[in-house]
């Protein structure tokens, strides 16, 4: 059983009977923490309006009944997006932003001087970006070399040709800046490559890898 599902079975169990409210609140809290983060708009919302509702419902009996209607709403409202992908969608943006990193280090390295370094990070950072757009549009390329990936995205019209035939020249970079081969590296095809990955990550670019 995979996280997905975990969540999923830990929701539909506090759903399927009466709500608990300290469980259904823990519950609720700890799955926005861990989903969006422990400072997320989301998080603080929840606490807000759970604390709002005991600060402003005088009536006990009234209180109960809103908070659990609440929390059980939250839930509904969680399970609903996670299994419209979620958790999926949160991932790939955390990727998205990682590889943005690495592209923006190789970018500083490269000014710097450090051609080497960059070279290593902006050929990890494209192979990892065509990677991901071919699982994200149902291929297997687990284990693949980076010129199979590219054939399968071209194959399947993921890509251009255009690309294709671009992409075919970095992965010669490619091989040849994670063996060392630094004479084989040059400047500008250390940026060029670095601004075809972040051409490539951009959601205008990228649109056509969602599927």
């Amino acid at each position: 059983m995979n996280s997905k599902d975990r969540i999923l079975n830990r929701i539909n169990s506090i759903l399927d009977r009466p709500v608990n409210e300290g469980e259904a609140y823990l519950t609720a809290i700890n799955l926005l923490e861990n989903i969006y983060g422990p400072n997320s708009e989301q998080l603080q919302a929840m606490k807000t309006v759970y604390q709002n509702i005991y600060e402003t419902r005088q009536d006990e009996f009234r209180r109960d009944w809103d908070v659990k209607e609440f929390l059980k709403g939250s839930l509904d409202a969680l399970k609903a997006e996670i299994e419209g992908g979620l958790i999926e969608s949160i991932q790939s943006q955390a990727r998205s932003e990682v590889l943005g990193d690495f592209l923006t280090l190789a970018r500083e390295s490269h000014d710097e001087g450090h051609k080497e370094v960059a070279a290593v990070l902006s050929s990890a950072a494209l192979e990892d970006a065509l990677k991901r757009c071919a699982k994200e549009r149902g291929l297997n390329v687990q284990g693949k070399n980076m010129m199979t990936v590219v054939n399968a995205l071209r194959s399947n019209n993921i890509i251009l040709k255009s690309q294709a035939k671009t992409l075919g020249g970095y992965t010669d970079f490619r091989n040849d800046a994670l063996h060392a081969d630094w004479d084989k590296i040059d400047s500008p095809t250390v940026r060029s490559v670095i601004e075809f990955t972040d051409e490539f990550l951009e959601e205008s670019k990228y649109a056509n890898c969602q599927g």
